[in-house]
């Protein structure tokens, strides 16, 4: 980690005073979301330690957030926007963050994260799914607290999970769809990728065994392989009235190749996802989706880690499950009669 950083030396990187970066990392008034988050991440780049609670009796608590690159496309990702609001929320209950990413030469390998080998955290936050060896691994390698943000493992019972509810989201979002009049539908997501996709697809059955639709294997798209490995989504052969997206990206990339092809969405086709993240300007279609309320999750995630850390009265660890909701936007139309 980098010495000697100041206030000011981040305030020249953004143009701003060494009085607004010092307010932004007390969460102090006068600092919108955005600028403070622009600080909190220009911090974290260059290696700022927070000094400016040394005269109070607490001392800074260092967290450790490990990300696999294949969660980090060349656009800004869902895992990105998730770890600059959990770093926002580390700051509000003095703690700073710092983030590795692995690679799966480190999986294979059985590399440990550089911040867990060197001693360098007080906890540690998993964001995405990693093969339950390698989380099997860094929990024998450890004795600090661990959390898997956005994912559990069922293998793995006594460390903390907070994850979306990924199943009646996705039921409650096809449920949406099916009444808008569409009942040609399929589902883009490699069922047994990871188990968020998995809990989503059941999600996806449960709607259709409802409503009285059949389900058969050619109503999948897959779009990763069964090692969680991204591949590119094909356009069906048969065009169906809707298809339901396990995720924005993943929305927003069908489309696309969709209208390449001739069709138009939403009018030939409805497209819906979930997250409720895309990277601006990737796409021209606003989507139906459903928001997995990233901020309950962080907000979950930091306060059981901190009490972890402190010591504090806590049950055993155990799955956390947050709710989020629907956003209807234009991608989602009623089927024509």
């Amino acid at each position: 980690m980098k010495k000697g950083v100041r206030l000011i030396d981040i305030g020249n990187e953004l143009g701003v005073s060494a009085v607004t970066v010092s307010n932004a990392l007390l969460n102090q008034k006068g600092v919108s979301r955005e600028l403070r988050a622009k600080i909190v991440d220009k911090a974290i780049e260059m290696g700022y330690v927070n000094t400016q609670s040394a005269g109070k009796k607490e001392k800074t608590i260092s967290l450790g957030v490990l990300i696999h690159d294949q969660y980090l496309d060349k656009y800004a990702t869902f895992y990105w926007h998730m770890y600059q609001r959990m770093s926002i929320k580390a700051i509000e209950n003095g703690c700073i963050t710092m983030v590795e990413i692995i690679n799966q030469r480190d999986v294979e390998e059985r590399n440990i994260p550089v911040m867990v080998r060197d001693d360098k955290i007080q906890a540690l936050l998993i964001l995405g799914e990693l093969p339950t060896a390698y989380l099997e691994l860094l929990k024998g390698s450890i004795d600090i607290p661990m959390v898997f943000v956005d994912f559990y493992k069922k293998n793995i019972r006594d460390v903390d999970s907070i994850i979306s509810n990924n199943f009646y989201g996705m039921y409650f979002l096809t449920n949406e769809v099916i009444k808008r009049g569409h009942r040609d539908l399929m589902f883009v997501g490699a069922v047994n990728a990871t188990a968020s996709i998995t809990d989503r697809f059941f999600g996806f059955l449960k709607s259709l065994a409802e409503n009285g639709i059949e389900y058969n294997s050619s109503m999948i798209i897959p779009d990763r392989t069964a090692d969680n490995t991204y591949i590119p989504v094909e356009v069906p052969e048969h065009i169906p009235s809707a298809i339901v997206c396990n995720s924005d990206l993943v929305a927003a990339d069908i489309s696309s190749k969709l209208m390449r092809a001739g069709y138009r969405v939403p009018e030939d086709v409805s497209v819906v996802g979930f997250d409720n993240y895309l990277f601006p300007g990737l796409s021209e279609i606003e989507f139906t989706t459903y928001d997995v309320n990233v901020d309950e999750m962080v907000e979950t995630a930091i306060s059981i880690i901190v009490k972890r850390i402190n010591k504090e009265s806590m049950p055993e660890p155990r799955i956390y499950m947050t709710s989020g909701h629907i956003v209807e936007r234009e991608s989602l139309i009623n089927k024509a009669k």
